[in-house]
């Protein structure tokens, strides 16, 4: 699962989603963040978190069919709903239908990395840069501000 990169340039895939959450997320709330012990542990859960998921959403609930619709619907549509329902439960930012939309977007472009280069060492490098920048949104979503362009 974590073996090189056939296709390494599959996972360059994110650098738009990666950036855009930086600039329009992280950067207008970043005076919000409070340097205290909430702030230290979602940063121990940004480090962890990646691993965790990636290897159950891609290294082996994508497993779950040798057809790559079926293998891909069912990892990007449960990765999904876990977060809208798991962390919506705290975070309007991520609950209902948009929060839903979002992170199927986000599994669909995990799965495409993981399926396109046969390793998982992207994926947990860009879902670690995408916890780190949307950080923001979960500690902070009932007072973050989306910028406006």
């Amino acid at each position: 699962m974590f073996s090189e990169s056939k296709n390494w340039t599959w996972n360059l895939v994110f650098i738009p989603v990666v950036t855009s959450i930086f600039i329009f997320i992280f950067l207008p709330n970043l005076r919000l963040l409070k340097w205290n012990y909430w702030l230290i542990l979602n940063s121990i859960i940004c480090l962890v978190n990646p691993f965790m998921e990636e290897i159950y959403w891609r290294g082996l609930v994508s497993k779950i069919s040798n057809v790559p619709l079926l293998s891909f619907l069912f990892s990007s549509i449960t990765f999904a709903a876990s977060h809208s329902l798991v962390f919506g439960v705290n975070s309007p930012g991520v609950a209902g239908l948009v929060g839903f939309a979002g992170a199927f977007f986000i599994g669909a472009l995990f799965w495409i990395c993981y399926y396109k280069t046969k390793s998982l060492r992207g994926c947990v490098l860009n879902h670690f840069l995408i916890d780190v920048a949307g950080m923001a949104v979960f500690i902070l979503a009932d007072k973050a501000v989306l910028a406006i362009v």
